[in-house]
This record gives structure tokens, C-alpha cells and sequence, in this order.
């Protein structure tokens, strides 16, 4: 099958459903009884992974995840060239009021996302899905699953709104670590049970804060939580933010509930007495005027670990600064170009006992380019490519350890007004 036939069997899905969406969106149903929306871009990527890390690599305690020693023993495994279609979070949604009662209004918003890859029973989840009250005294209170205020606050120049999930999203780079967790160990989060409050507008001001509780399961000793909150000033073509979260017991190094436990050798805590507690910063500025948009973020992330065992040489402590800029160019009324780059440093880690803890190896980068074409109210033909760099120690993007990426992908978004 050649890649042109491949490509057009990878979209061929949107001849059935463009036409029912381009007439929903062409309607105008009133807003505060029913809205549909959508956000669909299905493409053909591709991805070309290099040389992962050879045995004799020093690539620190965080890259053997052992106290005993920073060497590979053996060579990463390498990875083969993928060829495949993708939906990453493409979703159709729809919101709108339940009541209205002078100032004060109920309403909700779903989201569902929509893959036509793989079994039929893992194509359609839900993304967000959430009911809320708002009233101008104080704002506006929402419970279910959507995002935090850590990741709504931050990242506001997402790659021409085709990077969720995607192979131009930032978020492992920006948000996370480069190496192998055994927790979630993400600040880019969705989660579920999820109350968020945002304040009313003060001078360009408002502040948000929310909390979940179980947004993610760990070991059965321990309840997890999330709690998050941000302050964010809009004025004119100005933005800007800093927001904080904090994961209570998602054992980043430790969750290891259903293994054996865990080697005298290795970092890992006991996993019937482990604890956890993690934290991001982030800072976020953005302007947007006439043709030209620009944003970049800068995060410093922490994640620690505890355990009333008291063994010696088990993890403690890692921390770590990442960053981001982002840019997007409109040329005219059709063409739209973005670019984006973001790196982690390899940051500094401790162990029980006072044994050393070397980070040698890690933090990376990522740079990425696209550009879109505009057809019409509703389509958009895209083009994207990324460069992943990994040090020897670093698993950023989808690469085995040390080992860097190359991406490409073509396809086709949809989405409402």
C-alpha cells in the first residue's frame, strides 16, 4: 500500500461525518439553551527514533532508578520507525444553562473524544465533563473533570490548537520528567472528582483554585489529591499568570503496589509505608497583537518521597526547571505558521542516608514547527514536524533512554466557530 493510499485511508472517516458537521456549525442555535462544538484533527504521522544510550552510559541514579550504580549494564532498547493514524485528543462537546434565575445560572459542559483507531470501546471517552454555578459576586464554581487551574493558566499559545496530545505538545517537556516514573508524575492535568472555583474580574485580575480527591490510584495505603490554584491579569494584548499544584501520595519513584518489593540496590521506597508529596511552580506571560502572537512559561517542579522504613539509599528528593516559548505568525486570511521550543534541565535529586545522588545524563529539549491552511469556516489542512533531543539519561517524547526523535504528520482539522 503506497503512503499517499495510507494517508487517505487515515482521513477517509471525515467524508462521513464533515458534511453533518459543517451544517451544525453553519446553525445558530440559541447559546444558552444548547451549543454544539467539535475539534477534530485526524492525521498520518510519522516517527524516527535514533541511537538510544549504550551500556557503559553514565547516566546517574535517576537513569538506572539504583543506588549502587549510575552505568547501563546493557544497551537501551531501541525503537523502529512507526507509521500510523492519529486522533490524539480530537473531541466533539456540547454545553449550555439548565436555568437561569436573575444573576444566578446553572449550567454544564461535555466533552467526548472521538478516535477511529483501535477497538471500538476505547474510541469514544470522556475529556471534560463538569456542571457549574455562576454569579457575578463570586464567580464562577464547577465540579467533574476538566482541567486544572495549573494547566489553564499556563500555556496559552498551544501550536495552532492541534498540540493535545499530540506530537507538538510540550507538556511532557514542560510539565514533567525525563525519567522513567513508575507514578503520574505530570503537572499537565485532567482529572475527575475536581471542584474549581474562578473569582469574579478585579482590574484584569481573578483568581482560581481547585482540588480533586482520588485523581489518580496508588498504593492502597495512601488517598491521593490535587490542589491546585492560580492568579491570572489580562490587559489588552497582555497576559500573565503564576499558578502553583500540589499531588498528595502519587509516588512518582515508589508506586509498587502489585511488585515484588523493591531491591536492596534500588531507589524505590517500600510500598506499604511510602509516601509522597510533589509541587510545581509556574510563571506564564503572553502577548497577542495584529499578526503576531507570543507566550513562553517557566516552571520549577519537585517531587519527594518518604517512608517510615528509614532504609538508606531509597529516594528523597528531585527538582527540576523547565521552560518554554511559543510563536505563531498569521500571514493572511488563509495562512497560519506556529513554532514552539521547550527544554528541562537535569535539576538535582537526593537519597536516604546521606547517600549521593547523581542526575548526570538527563534534561533535553524540543522544537517544533507547523503551518496551517485555511479552506473554509470550519477546515484547515496541517503540517507539523518536531525535533526531540534527549540526553543519555532523558526519555522526553516517545524514544527509548538517550535517544532522539524526529516527527512528522499531515492531516486535516475541523472545528466549530
Amino acid at each position: 500500500m503506497t503512503r499517499r493510499l495510507r494517508i487517505a485511508r487515515a482521513l477517509l472517516p471525515l467524508a462521513c461525518v464533515a458534511p453533518w458537521l459543517a451544517a451544525h456549525a453553519q446553525s445558530k442555535p440559541d447559546p444558552a439553551a444548547f451549543e454544539f462544538y467539535f475539534n477534530l484533527y485526524p492525521e498520518w504521522k510519522e516517527q524516527h527514533f535514533g541511537t538510544p544510550s549504550a551500556a557503559g552510559t553514565d547516566v546517574g541514579n535517576m537513569g538506572t532508578l539504583r543506588n549502587d550504580t549510575t552505568v547501563l549494564a546493557k544497551n537501551a532498547n531501541p525503537k523502529a520507525t512507526t507509521r500510523d493514524q492519529a486522533w490524539s485528543n480530537s473531541y466533539i462537546g456540547f454545553r449550555g444553562q439548565l436555568l437561569r434565575h436573575g444573576d444566578l445560572t446553572l449550567g454544564y459542559d461535555v466533552q467526548g473524544l472521538i478516535d477511529f483507531v483501535g477497538r471500538f470501546q476505547e474510541n469514544f471517552r470522556t475529556r471534560d465533563a463538569f456542571v457549574w454555578v455562576d454569579h457575578p459576586g463570586f464567580g464562577r464554581l464547577s465540579y467533574g473533570q476538566m482541567d486544572t487551574m495549573y494547566k489553564e493558566a499556563g500555556d496559552p499559545l498551544r501550536l495552532l490548537n492541534v498540540s493535545s496530545g499530540n506530537i507538538v505538545s510540550t507538556a511532557r517537556t514542560q510539565s514533567g520528567v525525563g525519567w522513567k516514573a513508575a507514578g503520574d508524575t505530570t503537572f499537565n492535568n485532567r482529572v475527575n472528582h475536581m471542584l474549581l472555583w474562578v473569582s469574579p474580574k478585579w482590574s484584569g485580575f481573578n483568581l482560581g483554585a481547585s482540588y480533586s480527591t482520588r485523581p489518580v490510584v496508588a498504593n492502597d495505603h495512601v488517598k491521593t489529591s490535587l490542589a491546585a490554584a492560580s492568579v491570572q491579569w489580562r490587559n489588552g494584548p497582555w497576559y500573565a499568570a503564576l499558578a502553583t499544584e500540589v499531588h498528595n501520595n502519587w509516588l512518582p519513584v515508589s508506586k509498587a503496589a502489585d511488585l515484588p518489593l523493591p531491591a536492596a540496590t534500588s531507589i524505590r521506597n517500600m510500598p506499604a509505608t511510602v509516601t509522597s508529596r510533589d509541587q510545581g511552580w509556574r510563571i506564564t506571560g503572553a502577548w497577542s497583537e495584529g499578526q503576531w502572537r507570543f507566550a513562553a512559561d517557566v516552571a520549577r517542579l519537585r517531587y519527594t518521597e518518604d517512608d517510615s522504613a528509614a532504609l538508606a539509599g531509597k529516594f528523597r528528593s528531585y527538582a527540576n526547571y523547565t521552560g518554554q516559548v511559543s510563536g505563531e505568525y498569521k500571514l493572511d486570511a488563509r495562512w497560519r505558521f506556529a513554532a514552539n521550543h521547550a527544554r528541562g534541565t537535569a535539576g538535582t535529586c537526593t537519597l536516604s542516608g546521606g547517600v549521593s545522588c547523581s542526575t548526570n545524563g538527563l534534561g533535553g529539549n524540543q522544537t517544533s514547527v507547523g503551518a496551517m491552511a485555511r479552506l473554509n469556516d470550519i477546515a484547515s489542512l496541517f503540517v507539523l514536524a518536531v525535533h526531540t533531543r534527549n540526553n543519555p539519561a532523558a526519555y522526553y517524547g516517545s524514544s527509548a533512554q538517550g535517544a532522539n526523535t524526529n516527527a512528522y504528520a499531515v492531516g486535516i482539522k475541523l472545528a466549530s466557530k
